[in-house]
C-alpha cells in the first residue's frame, strides 16, 4: 500500500513539475506593495518587443490605488512599459499577434489574447541621468480585481532598473505545488494515524 502511495506522489510531482518545464513566459516575480524588486532587459532587435521584455504579475483590487515607479539604474536603456489586465505566466507571447503586443506597447486600450491593455507608459518622467530617456511610471485606480502583468522593455539599449510599487493590495493565490504538497501530507498523516 505505501509502494502504490508513494508511485502516485512521484507520479503527480512529475506531472506538475513538467507542466512549468512546458510553460511559456513564467514572470520574473509577483510584485508586492513597498518591496523594490529588480530587472535587466535586452535590447530591441526591432523585432517582436514583447518576447524581449520582462514580466511582472501582481494582484490587486477594484479601487486600489496603485504607483508602480520604474527606474533605470544605468544610462543606457530606453525603458517603456505596458500595464495588462489578465496573467501572463504560461502563455507564449509569440503565438499572440505580435503587431498587437508591439502596438500595445506603444498605445493604450485593446485586447490581445487574454491580456487587456490598462495602459503604456515612456518618458513619463525625468530621472538623475539626465536624458534623453526618461522612466515610465503609472499611477491610476484599479477597475478591476484580479492579477495584472506589467511588462518592461527597452526601446534601444540592453539595461537594468528597478519597480517599486506602492497600494498593491495582497491577493494571495495558493501555488500549484504547495497544494499538492499539503496533499500530500495529509494522505501521509492519515496513513500514520491509522498505524
Amino acid at each position: 500500500m505505501n509502494m502504490k502511495m508513494l508511485k502516485a506522489a512521484l507520479a503527480g510531482l512529475v506531472l506538475s513539475v513538467s507542466s512549468f518545464a512546458n510553460a511559456g513566459v513564467i514572470p520574473l516575480g509577483n510584485l508586492e506593495d513597498g518591496t523594490v524588486f529588480s530587472g535587466t532587459v535586452i535590447g530591441d532587435d526591432d523585432s517582436f518587443i514583447a518576447s524581449l521584455g520582462d514580466y511582472w504579475t501582481f494582484n490587486g483590487a477594484a479601487g486600489d490605488i496603485i504607483d508602480i515607479d520604474i527606474n533605470r539604474t544605468e544610462a543606457s536603456p530606453d525603458l517603456i512599459a505596458t500595464l495588462f489586465f489578465g496573467d501572463v505566466t504560461g502563455l507564449d507571447v509569440d503565438s499572440l499577434s505580435p503587431d498587437g503586443l508591439i502596438n500595445g506597447l506603444l498605445v493604450s486600450n485593446g485586447v490581445f489574447g487574454p491580456l487587456t491593455v490598462i495602459d503604456t507608459q515612456d518618458d513619463t518622467e525625468n530621472d538623475s541621468f539626465g536624458g534623453p530617456f526618461g522612466d515610465p511610471r503609472f499611477n491610476l485606480s484599479l477597475s478591476s480585481t484580479g492579477t495584472y502583468t506589467l511588462l518592461v522593455a527597452t526601446l534601444s539599449a540592453p539595461g537594468s532598473y528597478e519597480i517599486s510599487t506602492t497600494g498593491i493590495t495582497s491577493v494571495p493565490e495558493p501555488s500549484t505545488l504547495a497544494i499538492f504538497a499539503l496533499g500530500i501530507m495529509g494522505l501521509a498523516a492519515r496513513r500514520f494515524k491509522k498505524q
